[in-house]
């Protein structure tokens, strides 16, 4: 599912990656706060 590879924002927007979102939410979560605004989706 690395159909966004930096585009956080995005997957907050669109309802169609909330999927995404609620799976990767946690590491999205700890991603920003160590990266800052850089977010890795694997």
């Amino acid at each position: 599912m690395n159909t966004h590879s930096a585009v956080a924002p995005r997957l907050y927007i669109e309802p169609e990656e909330s999927k995404v979102v609620g799976l990767e939410e946690s590491k999205v979560v700890n991603t920003h706060t160590s990266r800052g605004t850089t977010f890795h989706f694997y």
